[in-house]
């Protein structure tokens, strides 16, 4: 058994101690327990004395064991955040370079190779929420970028969508796993340093899982 089916079943064991009730009676609702720091507290405690020093890798691993055992709900709870860390930190300390529709199907066609996916078509589309131009990554199959976002940045964030869509992530929104990956993309594509990078999510607790960021990182081969 891994060392992180190890952690998730510590989680689990320890919920089926203080809450044997609400494990047994409960019907995919994780509200009880997210609405429980002192709970939250004690699973972080124990991830950490497994040598996961992260608190996005804690939270992540915590995410996986109660989602096996049926009891939270897919949320993208942290769209909000990554969204002001991508608009306000992240992405301005890169080289946001514009692409061409040729250029953005190369970029995918690359990530394919680098992180063992299959190519997504890249299409042009204008979409809009709320008046506003938004991307889309399509059933792990299309990326839509809207005209005026034909740019690195936003294409490695749609790609990191992708990659969760095609593994089969439940949860495929703004998650602690979906950061790990955009990073490593950026790295590659931005020709920035993917421990820099890193850092700045750690200094502004950006969610993150680490240790999948550092395992991805490792097998992904340099540009």
């Amino acid at each position: 058994m891994s060392k992180r089916k190890i952690a998730k079943a510590m989680v689990q064991s320890h919920l089926y101690t203080v809450a044997p009730d609400f494990v047994s009676n409960c019907h995919r609702d994780g509200t009880k327990i997210e609405m429980n720091p002192e709970f939250r507290a004690v699973c972080h405690d124990i991830l950490a004395k497994q040598g996961y020093s992260n608190p996005g890798t804690r939270n992540c691993i915590m995410n996986e064991a109660w989602r096996d055992l049926g009891i939270q709900k897919t949320r993208d709870s942290f769209r909000k955040k990554t969204y002001n860390f991508e608009d306000c930190i992240l992405y301005p300390a890169l080289n946001n370079f514009p692409l061409t529709l040729d250029q953005a199907r190369l970029v995918a066609s690359m990530t394919a190779d680098l992180i063992f996916i299959n190519r997504p078509e890249v299409v042009i589309e204008d979409n809009k929420r709320n008046g506003l131009s938004i991307s889309i990554a399509r059933d792990g199959k299309q990326v839509i970028l809207s005209p005026n976002m034909m740019n690195i940045c936003t294409l490695c964030h749609e790609l990191s969508h992708i990659y969760l869509q095609q593994n089969g992530d439940e949860n495929t929104g703004h998650t602690a796993k979906f950061m790990a990956i955009q990073i490593v993309l950026l790295a590659r594509f931005c020709e920035d340093s993917f421990d820099r990078l890193l850092q700045l999510c750690k200094e502004h607790n950006a969610p993150i899982d680490e240790e999948f960021a550092c395992n991805l990182n490792q097998v992904t081969p340099e540009l």
